[in-house]
């Protein structure tokens, strides 16, 4: 579901552990980084090199270390204390602001992060439902005919979903079948379509006996592509407004 000519998403990465582990691979592989200001005349090109989170901190190395001055004069000039970060390397993009703290031998010292963001190019902008909400569908019965279960959604794009189901349930849902009725709400309007099942795989939660299922939608309607889009972009400009 991702290509090269794909839509940006900024997905957060919810936990703290999740966002030290990125970190921390990012830091140990030095990766390439771009800072730049509110005011977004100039990019810093620096190298993620200090990852101390029990310190509270960050640190780039500049490459051209006679930018740093012009930088941090343009901070100045914004009235915006915080510096934006984009990280990138063979495994992870990640997304962040941050503000500086210290500059010496060449090392830029930053605040850890608040929020952290996956950056990821795909074919469809998809939303992951945050933690503290809830949105859900309603699923055809395996078992019961004519009869629908309600799911939790994990996240949403207009090209498909995942949601959650019991273990004992993943028997009845294969990687291959299509699923003639999914039904769940966008904006108050009802969408209903079929699905073929992409994959099913446990869900990464300790003590969880969960599984996630991940569809393909194959009878979409495309007012209802774009309904879902809309509402994948506001939610993403609400994300984003707040953190920036």
């Amino acid at each position: 579901m991702t290509d090269n000519s794909g839509r940006i998403s900024f997905e957060p990465i919810e936990t703290k552990d999740e966002a030290h582990k990125v970190l921390n691979e990012a830091a140990r592989a030095r990766s390439f980084t771009q800072l730049f200001s509110q005011l977004k005349r100039r990019v810093l090109t620096c190298h993620f090199s200090h990852f101390r989170p029990e310190e509270n901190q960050v640190g780039f190395k500049p490459e051209r270390p006679n930018d740093i001055g012009p930088f941090l004069l343009e901070i100045k000039e914004s009235k915006s204390p915080f510096v934006f970060v984009n990280i990138a390397n063979d495994r992870n993009k990640v997304f962040f602001k941050s503000q500086i703290t210290s500059y010496k031998d060449n090392l830029l010292v930053m605040n850890y992060p608040v929020g952290v963001f996956r950056v990821q190019r795909r074919q469809h902008l998809r939303y992951k439902i945050p933690q503290g909400h809830t949105m859900r569908l309603d699923v055809e019965s395996a078992t019961t005919p004519g009869g629908m279960f309600s799911k939790k959604i994990i996240d949403i794009s207009a090209g498909g979903v995942a949601f959650y189901i019991e273990a004992p349930e993943a028997e009845h849902f294969p990687s291959g079948k299509t699923i003639q009725r999914i039904r769940f709400q966008i904006d108050r309007s009802t969408v209903l379509c079929s699905a073929q099942i992409r994959h099913v795989r446990p869900a990464r939660m300790e003590g969880s006996e969960k599984m996630i299922v991940g569809v393909l939608f194959t009878e979409l309607p495309l007012e209802d592509q774009i309904r879902i889009e809309t509402f994948i972009r506001g939610k993403m400009k609400a994300l984003l407004s707040r953190m920036l």
